[in-house]
């Protein structure tokens, strides 16, 4: 090897795959939105590993439902790595694209604030209907 140092390898990995170590208490996933067409996983791992060891890069070929826009997930063993990935990426440009980064939310603590939010709001809206329904004395 001319010039010494260490080659990252990317790996690809089949769709559906999720190692449970990787989701560990010591590995922190940053999650990228809104990533251009041109970027590609050598790219990711290219930027993000500015800020700290990167431990693995993914990028799903599927798209995100609402915006339709590319996404992936870049994951470090430091807690601090990941913060200033995020801190330092988020709003920055990528080709036409402004990158939105931000600490992944995994599994049940995403899934626990969507129900608590949709409750709050199913309440909220029970109370109205039965406010008016005392006003209009029904």
């Amino acid at each position: 090897m001319e010039g010494g140092g260490w080659k990252p390898r990317i790996r690809r990995r089949p769709v559906g795959y999720q190692q449970a170590s990787l989701r560990g208490p010591g590995i922190f996933t940053v999650f990228v939105d809104n990533l251009p067409e041109s970027m590609e996983p050598r790219g990711l791992f290219n930027l993000f590993s500015n800020y700290g060891v990167v431990k693995d890069v993914f990028i799903p070929k599927k798209r995100r439902k609402v915006l339709g826009t590319r996404f992936g997930f870049v994951r470090y063993d430091c807690q601090v790595a990941a913060s200033m990935a995020v801190q330092k990426t988020e709003g920055s440009w990528c080709d036409d694209k402004e990158l939105k980064v931000r600490i992944a939310a995994y599994g049940s603590k995403a899934q626990n604030m969507k129900m608590q939010e949709s409750r709050k709001e199913s309440n909220s809206a029970i109370k109205q209907r039965v406010q008016w329904k005392t006003i209009e004395g029904g």
